[in-house]
């Protein structure tokens, strides 16, 4: 049976930038904080062609494009941007946040959207050995810096990729500060929804938007 857990996709350089315009707008900024779902440049090497969420068939398919095709219709000065925080994962407890993401900081989000976790070190994952912090003192740190906008609004979406440790240190960090955490249910487990390197198809980059739009509509877009 197909492993559909295990990622395959090295952290390292999957985009040649951390931060990137989705959309110009005059009115709510909203930033999708991820890792290869959210955005992957280009990978020849693995067979990988493709600038979009892995691994939807496009960029208009990926979870980020679908959610803001459908909300520029009722929102249309609303503006969007993706923050590619694959490096901090990978060295969460060492990462320096203001100085590797400041250009996603300054963008100035109204709202946030956090959904990763997956390139997290195994060694940390299986409790192998300790680490500067735990994920969940870096993952508050990183909220704060992304949302220090006055007002601003933080919305978490359960990893794709199972890490049961991972995801209860997100939730917890999410519930200290009342922030919605969004379950993504069997979307995690069902084969059909599974794609290239495990990652999420057109499908699962469906149902993902589907999760995600109606929180984003209950902070304040229409």
């Amino acid at each position: 049976m197909k492993d559909l857990q295990k990622n395959i996709v090295s952290s390292k350089s999957q985009n040649p930038e951390s931060f990137y315009i989705v959309r110009e707008g005059s009115g709510k900024k909203i930033l999708f904080v991820g890792n290869s779902v959210t955005k992957h440049g280009l990978r020849p090497e693995i067979g990988w062609n493709r600038i979009c969420g892995m691994a939807a068939s496009d960029e208009a398919h990926d979870y980020v494009h679908l959610s803001v095709e459908e909300l520029i219709k009722t929102n249309p000065d609303a503006g969007f941007a993706i923050s590619q925080v694959a490096d901090f994962e990978r060295e969460f407890d060492t990462f320096d946040i203001q100085s590797g993401l400041r250009k996603s900081i300054e963008y100035g989000a109204d709202i946030v959207v956090m959904f990763f976790g997956a390139n997290t070190p195994g060694a940390y994952i299986r409790g192998e050995r300790k680490f500067g912090c735990s994920f969940a003192d870096a993952y508050d740190r990183l909220r704060s810096a992304l949302s220090a906008k006055e007002g601003a609004v933080v919305i978490h979406l359960q990893g794709f990729f199972i890490r049961g440790n991972i995801d209860a240190e997100r939730q917890s960090v999410a519930e200290k500060y009342g922030d919605r955490f969004i379950m993504l249910g069997d979307i995690r487990t069902d084969e059909a929804t599974h794609g290239e390197f495990n990652h999420p198809n057109d499908l699962g980059m469906e149902k993902i938007a589907e999760c995600l739009i109606p929180a984003l509509r209950e902070c304040g877009l229409r």
